[in-house]
């Protein structure tokens, strides 16, 4: 193992469906030879519930960690979507949660799906999942994101290069190169800044040169999130598939698998089935499928995730009541989804949250507090 006390990684876990950043410090060991698959623990040093900020963040996307600063900046890419939005999708906060500063994105990203930045150059990269562009923000002189003195460059023509999604972006300081990860496509792209040396767009808007590796080989199904780190110039990529991270060379080969999902704090068991294809119901000539839901207990809130492939989000219906959930959806062939969930905890059914997104539903349920009667003394 290596043994390097000063080595940090900080990685969204899979967690949007959880509604949390699980800060993870993985103290790694020297490079697998090639072909090796190498497995090993996770530790998680810090769990933030960031849906308890205010403004919150219900659906955290994105993490970075500015070392110029000591900080964290996290960003969120659904909030803008739902009634408790107050402007927000932007936070700075400590390693423990705490919020200094807020910002916004929405002047040009309404989903800032991930978050980078390099210390040296003082440059901001925003990945918006939706427009497939990477926005560069160049911070000015007053050190303040957001401020009349920064400028934005717009990183088009994406797409028709090869980069079919942006779940995430990450900078190599050593290469000078953006990474990102394209989720279900099961890709990496990779972009270089040119001849130009700027990042400009791919052509025809600029000359930055953009080149894909696949992770399908390494087991990685629906890679979503990407961190770099400088010590052992690699990339680190959480995989919402297997709920693993996954570490890489910057050309793609893998040098082990982090078992992260197993490391998560515990909770309170479920008797929900794991995530997976949608189950049939009793009567297999019946179009109405009954989908697999994983269910997560917190003292605070309870949250339900569900896969509901080729679902309109128009024909969604979500309602809770007392301790009970139900969902109702209609995908594609008229397929009909139906689930009633007993959660056994009394809800506060104004608040409960819930986003759509590549075929997941995510459903945040606030439990019901109880109230304390204050009793006084007699006369």
């Amino acid at each position: 193992m290596r043994d390097h006390a000063d080595f940090g990684v900080v990685e969204k876990i899979a967690a949007r469906a959880l509604g949390v950043l699980a800060l993870a410090v993985l103290c790694i060991g020297l490079a697998a030879p090639a072909g090796a698959q190498v497995v090993d623990p996770g530790s998680v040093a810090q769990t933030i519930d960031t849906s308890l900020w205010s403004p919150p963040a219900p659906d955290p996307s994105g993490i970075l960690y500015r070392p110029d600063a000591g900080d964290l900046m996290t960003c969120d890419s659904e909030v803008d979507e739902m009634s408790i939005f107050a402007g927000v999708n932007l936070w700075t906060h400590s390693s423990t949660g705490v919020v200094s500063s807020t910002a916004t994105t929405t002047a040009f990203s309404s989903e800032p799906t991930g978050i980078a930045f390099d210390p040296a150059g003082r440059r901001l990269w925003i990945a918006d999942d939706n427009r497939v562009k990477i926005f560069e923000l160049n911070i000015g002189p007053d050190g303040v994101w957001g401020s009349p003195d920064d400028s934005i460059v717009d990183l088009d023509g994406l797409l028709a290069a090869g980069c079919p999604g942006l779940q995430d972006v990450t900078y190599n300081h050593l290469d000078g190169h953006l990474y990102i990860p394209s989720g279900p496509s099961q890709l990496v792209c990779e972009i270089d800044p040119g001849p130009n040396g700027l990042f400009d767009g791919a052509a025809a808007t600029g000359d930055d040169v953009v080149s894909t590796f696949s992770l399908a080989p390494h087991g990685i199904t629906d890679p979503e999130g990407i961190a770099y780190d400088p010590f052992w110039n690699s990339l680190v990529i959480a995989d919402r598939g297997t709920r693993d991270l996954y570490e890489v060379t910057p050309e793609g080969g893998l040098l082990r698998r982090i078992d992260a999902h197993r490391s998560l704090p515990a909770v309170e068991a479920s008797k929900a089935p794991a995530l997976g294809p949608p189950t049939p119901t009793a009567n297999e000539n019946d179009r109405v499928r009954e989908p697999a839901a994983e269910i997560v207990v917190t003292p605070a809130k309870i949250y339900v995730t569900l896969e509901l492939p080729g679902v309109s989000r128009e024909t969604l219906k979500v309602t809770a009541e007392d301790s009970h959930l139900s969902i109702h959806a209609i995908g594609a062939g008229g397929r009909v989804f139906h689930a009633d969930i007993e959660l056994g905890h009394p809800l506060e059914p104004e608040t409960v949250t819930a986003t759509y997104r590549n075929g997941v539903l995510d459903v945040t349920l606030p439990r019901r507090r109880g109230h304390r009667v204050r009793v006084q003394r007699g006369e």
